[in-house]
């Protein structure tokens, strides 16, 4: 697979692997007694009771971790002629997709709204575990995947807030607590280091 997104060096991607695999570790301990701890469910809470005019707003941010956000981020590198990347994004997000459903049901951790007292799914249609989030773990992926054709002048800027306001509007809707949200983002952003690895790879065999 021809890499996605290609960090700036070796150190930079072994950074950015092991800072990603560590959140994402540290989360499944913390969430194997599927249960909501004081500070989480207190940061959970002063999300979710955000103004409710947030809720259309929230619906339609919650989308750029959907399957509509990927058919949206394939059209725009197929007219860019970046097929390679096509492939292998396609690959990715099946894979990351493959992983989440794995573990949500080895974690099997529920739903805010499903345990907490006066909270509701503010989004229609949601069931099934909560961790980690699929919403934020697409979201990373596919943000970061893109990272490298977005204007240099904001790339960071749109990076940053297309995964930090999914993570947000999965937890304002009541469809995902604080934890469930970094463990998919970490999972997301673990899995677009694969490309890269596979590349580093490659290039130490053409050298031996």
């Amino acid at each position: 697979m021809k890499a996605v997104n290609i960090p700036r060096s070796s150190h930079l991607l072994g950074k950015v692997t092991a800072a990603a695999a560590l959140v994402f570790f540290v989360a499944v301990i913390m969430a194997v007694p599927r249960s909501f701890g004081s500070t989480e469910t207190k940061l959970f809470l002063d999300i979710y009771h955000l103004p409710g005019f947030l809720r259309w707003p929230f619906l339609v941010i919650t989308q750029a971790g959907s399957v509509w956000m990927a058919l949206i981020v394939f059209s725009y590198l197929w007219v860019r002629k970046k097929y390679d990347q096509d492939i292998t994004l396609g690959a990715l997000i099946a894979l990351t997709f493959g992983l989440v459903e794995v573990i949500k049901h080895l974690i099997a951790r529920p739903r805010p709204f499903q345990v907490l007292a006066d909270v509701v799914s503010r989004e229609p249609l949601v069931h099934g575990y909560g961790f980690p989030s699929g919403h934020a773990a697409m979201a990373t992926l596919m943000a970061l995947s893109v990272y490298r054709f977005l204007p240099k002048a904001h790339a960071k800027l749109i990076v940053a807030g297309w995964i930090v306001l999914v993570c947000i509007s999965r937890v304002y809707l009541g469809v995902h607590a604080p934890l469930d949200v970094i463990a998919g983002a970490s999972l997301g952003a673990l899995v677009s280091t694969l490309p890269s690895w596979l590349k580093k790879l490659d290039n130490r065999r053409l050298k031996a």
